[in-house]
């Protein structure tokens, strides 16, 4: 307890300062503790260094990943648009190219069978699985 509470008070350069004091005898520590207590700290600040480089290479891929998003999203308003522009006869052939079965039930229940699934649209995926879609 007493080490933690020295070390967390002292700075690694101050816990120097001080063996260079206990070695001279001009400190009330004794030699062995201010060692310990300067390889505690050095010991603490590598760790957070540690953590300090983890959290950034987090951030960093988090900021990849914001990147990508936003490009995934600009193709989406794009080809938004693209469709939004397109003639009819486009339309029904783009439509045609997404969907790969419908079928109608009763009460005109749909189960809409896709050629892709949101994941592969969303993430440019190579996968292929269909999930039905109820209206």
């Amino acid at each position: 307890m007493f080490f933690e509470i020295m070390s967390a008070t002292l700075s690694p350069d101050k816990l120097r300062a001080e063996v260079v004091k206990s070695i001279q005898g001009e400190s009330a520590f004794s030699q062995t503790m201010l060692a310990g207590l300067v390889e505690d700290s050095e010991a603490r600040i590598k760790s957070l260094k540690e953590r300090c480089d983890e959290a950034q290479r987090e951030v960093e891929s988090s900021e990849n990943l914001i990147k990508d998003l936003n490009t995934q999203y600009d193709e989406i308003i794009s080809w938004s648009s693209l469709y939004d522009s397109a003639s009819i006869e486009a339309k029904k052939m783009i439509v045609n190219s997404m969907i790969k079965r419908i079928d109608v039930y009763r009460n005109y229940d749909l189960n809409i069978e896709l050629n892709m699934n949101i994941r592969q649209f969303f993430l440019g995926m190579e996968e292929t699985e269909s999930y039905p879609i109820t209206a």
